[in-house]
């Protein structure tokens, strides 16, 4: 599935997407979407077991110092006992996630299941 009705923009001129990745915007317009997902099980072509495509179109990433302070200041919160027990919990699950990702891992390769990775990440402009 395509995350393009969230997360899109104009077609810049020159781009031309695949046919799965091009959506319509509200004006009828042609419009490539910033981040496009797609998850196959066992693919109609039959050459591998699942396939993940995933594409994040290039971002221009604006770095004003004065803004980067501002948010800084103002979503610091100091420490307390509560912060320090979330950031404990976010610890713990993404151990927990790490864990269940090898077994995954190890589970597949000792099924000797094939996985389809297409991965295109285009670098930012700062």
């Amino acid at each position: 599935w395509g995350l393009s009705q969230y997360l899109s923009r104009p077609n810049p001129a020159g781009r031309s997407p695949g046919a799965e990745e091009e959506a319509v915007g509200d004006g009828g317009t042609a419009v490539t979407p910033l981040l496009w997902l797609k998850y196959q099980a066992k693919p109609p072509d039959g050459q591998v077991d699942s396939r993940l495509i995933f594409r994040l179109d290039r971002l221009t990433v604006v770095y004003n110092t004065a803004v980067i302070r501002a948010l800084n200041d103002f979503v610091s919160v100091g420490s307390s006992p509560t912060l320090e027990f979330i950031a404990r919990a976010g610890k713990e699950q993404m151990e927990e996630t790490r864990r269940r990702s090898q077994q995954n891992l190890t589970h597949a390769l000792s099924n000797k299941l094939v996985v389809d990775l297409c991965v295109d990440l285009r670098s930012p402009v700062i």
